[in-house]
């Protein structure tokens, strides 16, 4: 019997407990999630996935800044970060990983300090910070 309680301990411990889709179309799951309703600010952490359209990233903590109820920025950290095609860059990004990810909403960014890109086309780039325009 108890090692079948440390088993759905086990199972239990590797879904997500959030799942959220914001009004903005982006779906946020996390282990965690805690929110500050008067800064208007949420704090996703343990194995957070962001996904809208074709991007995808994987980060251990995202915090979500709001105004007004709209999104601002997404800040991610931890590692690794994971992207996945919608980089605007000559080649586009498959993947690539970094320390620091920002999302800015209104212009539609992305910014990396301290990342490792790879192409479709399997060329590497590295730096330590970049501004990357979201594909349209």
């Amino acid at each position: 019997m108890k090692y079948l309680i440390v088993a759905l301990l086990f199972l239990s411990s590797a879904v997500p407990a959030v799942e959220i889709t914001t009004t903005e179309g982006i779906s946020i799951s996390a282990i965690n999630l805690s929110a500050n309703l008067a800064k208007e600010e949420n704090t996703y952490e343990g194995e957070v996935v962001v996904k809208q359209n074709g991007m995808e990233f994987r980060a251990d903590k995202v915090i979500e800044y709001r105004k007004d109820k709209v999104l601002l920025k997404l800040v991610a950290t931890g590692s690794p970060n994971v992207f996945i095609d919608r980089l605007a860059t000559e080649n586009q990004i498959k993947k690539g990983k970094s320390k620091l990810l920002v999302y800015t909403s209104d212009s539609a960014t992305v910014d990396l300090q301290g990342y490792e890109l790879v192409t479709v086309l399997g060329s590497s780039s590295a730096g330590n910070s970049g501004l990357f325009i979201l594909d349209k």
